[in-house]
């Protein structure tokens, strides 16, 4: 087992079993052809199609097979940075990459290989977490602490980080244009945000998801 897997092995279950609703609610259209890239049990990918918005769902994760992935269209197991992406190009309308970029130990070819397999004019949605968040800048500031955690923006599986115009970059170089940048913000953070008229955005958003259509 190399250290890559070891890493998600020693993961609770739980880490691998999430939905993500609002990936599912920006998707567009219904009846889509969709490929998620770290799938993870496949949950998310089963909510798109429970809500009509896949009737093929494929993913793709470094975990070993489950059974929540009998129900998936087709699964592939093995490490994204060395799989190859050998379906047929142009054959998908939608690409999820929910969370799993960072983990990469390149994610810009890794994009550009995904994009291959859209159709012209097709869907990305990514989320990827933000290294510019205030937590981890005071964290740093004050403490000297980089400690890497189970979980988390310092997740110890996080391989690369990435602040907002990182990302665009990461996504305009694979030849996707954004056309969305959403995001959540709570509590504290959603005070901040209001009472600077939105001017600390990127230190108190936590994530960022983003829409891009295959140019």
């Amino acid at each position: 087992m190399d250290y890559k897997s070891g890493i998600y092995t020693e993961k609770a279950e739980s880490y691998f079993h999430g939905s993500r609703p609002d990936v599912v609610a920006l998707i567009p259209g219904a009846n889509n052809r969709i490929i998620e890239l770290g799938c993870g049990a496949g949950m998310t990918l089963q909510s798109a199609r429970e809500a009509g918005k896949a009737f093929e769902i494929v993913g793709i994760d470094i975990i070993g097979r489950l059974p929540q992935h009998d129900l998936l269209t087709r699964y592939y197991q093995g490490d994204i940075d060395t799989l190859p992406l050998d379906m047929e190009r142009g054959s998908f309308d939608v690409a999820l990459c929910a969370d799993v970029l960072e983990h990469l130990v390149d994610p810009w070819n890794t994009l550009k290989k995904l994009a291959v397999l859209l159709k012209p004019g097709g869907t990305l949605i990514v989320s990827i977490p933000n290294a510019r968040d205030y937590t981890l800048a005071l964290k740093l500031l004050f403490t000297g602490n980089f400690q890497y955690r189970s979980e988390g923006l310092l997740d110890k599986g996080h391989l690369r980080f990435f602040c907002k115009q990182n990302m665009v970059h990461l996504v305009r170089q694979a030849g996707f244009e954004v056309i969305k940048f959403d995001f959540k913000v709570q509590k504290l953070r959603k005070i901040l945000y209001y009472l600077t008229c939105g001017l600390l955005e990127q230190f108190v958003v936590k994530q960022y998801l983003i829409v891009a259509r295959k140019v």
